[in-house]
């Protein structure tokens, strides 16, 4: 199947990032402001335990990437944009074998990295658990643990393209994020 509306143009947006620099809120955003539509890689995950009956955790995750070398989700990801036909900005890969799969399996992908300073995204991560009892900076750190591990840094030293500072202003952030678009 082929994407091509315009030979210049480009049919999908990879996002990467580090904890809370704000790659959903980009998805989102340009979800809203395009043609694309936004797929959450976290989301697709859950649907995948969901069907398998298992819950979200640590543990699953990690039992599952083992078993699907790091491509699963993005496998899963690929069988969606291929049975819509939608062009997609792509958010949550955190595994440098998953942007690599959906690279070879894509036309005119993009990948653009989200960098944020640690005190935007810690201040982000507080923000979305301003009601939870778990210890926000616990949680943080954990989670940039987990994503270091998985090989986030890797895969944006690697596969990113475009550069986007996030510096926890949404209009300025919004505006970074229109500018890319016209520039695509």
């Amino acid at each position: 199947m082929s994407f091509d509306t315009d030979a210049s143009g480009i049919n999908h947006i990879i996002i990467l990032g580090k904890t809370n620099s704000g790659k959903t809120t980009a998805g989102k955003i340009i979800e809203q402001v395009s043609d694309f539509t936004h797929i959450e890689a976290s989301d697709v995950f859950q649907n995948i335990l969901q069907d398998q009956n298992k819950k979200y955790s640590v543990d699953n995750i990690m039992n599952y990437l083992e078993t699907t070398d790091g491509t699963g989700v993005a496998q899963e990801i690929v069988k969606e944009i291929r049975i819509t036909g939608c062009s997609a900005v792509i958010t949550g890969l955190r595994k440098p074998e998953g942007v690599r799969f959906m690279l070879s399996e894509l036309p005119k992908i993009v990948v653009v990295t989200i960098v944020a300073p640690r005190s935007v995204r810690k201040s982000r991560i507080d923000e979305n658990r301003s009601n939870s009892i778990d210890n926000s900076n616990l949680k943080f750190e954990r989670k940039e643990s987990i994503d270091e591990c998985l090989g986030i840094n890797q895969a944006i030293k690697e596969y990113s393209n475009i550069e986007l500072q996030n510096t926890g202003d949404i209009g300025t952030f919004e505006s970074k994020i229109t500018e890319l678009l016209s520039e695509l």
